[in-house]
């Protein structure tokens, strides 16, 4: 303080005496002292418990993370034959519980197998499956009727020929 005290007179002309009385009076009050250390004790155990709950949820996120390797060790040909197995014996998988355990429960009966299928584009199709068929057996018919005129037509002509040839000789005789 007496330090203070010389630099203050030597560079001032005047009066200080009033500034350092304040001064020392400032300086002298116990609770203004005492204070900054106080908050310096107060930061630190803030930041004490902050770093105690930083390790916490390290180590738990550390845990977490060990927990999804175990999980995650199944690889992809385990996981088709786990399914495999699953579908054969009628399970189904619903859900996981907190650990990670896969509940199963079994499958439910299929009332119809047609159920939530579009009824109405299964029916025109089959209509129009029907309509083919119908159209491809008049075809048929129609092919079948027009061989057999085909062959009558044929037969007519080859009678209309023997009857002409009949005709021819019968007159060449009777003269």
């Amino acid at each position: 303080m007496e330090t203070v005290e010389t630099i203050l007179l030597d560079s001032t002309e005047k009066d200080s005496s009033h500034f350092l009385e304040a001064l020392r009076s400032f300086l002298s009050s116990p609770s203004i002292v005492d204070a900054p250390v106080e908050e310096v004790k107060e930061k630190s155990e803030e930041e004490k418990r902050a770093d105690a709950i930083r390790e916490r949820i390290n180590r738990e996120r550390l845990e977490a993370q060990k927990e999804t390797q175990k999980r995650k060790t199944i690889n992809v040909k385990e996981m088709q034959q786990r399914e495999k197995l699953l579908n054969t014996y009628g399970f189904d998988i619903v859900e996981a519980d907190e650990d990670g355990n896969l509940i199963y429960r079994e499958k439910k009966e299929e009332k119809d197998p047609m159920d939530g299928v579009n009824e109405n584009a299964l029916r025109v199709k089959l209509i129009e499956k029907k309509k083919r068929e119908d159209m491809k057996a008049q075809h048929d018919m129609e092919v079948r009727r027009n061989k057999e005129l085909e062959a009558k037509r044929k037969a007519d002509q080859e009678k209309k020929k023997t009857v002409r040839k009949e005709r021819r000789g019968r007159g060449d005789r009777g003269m």
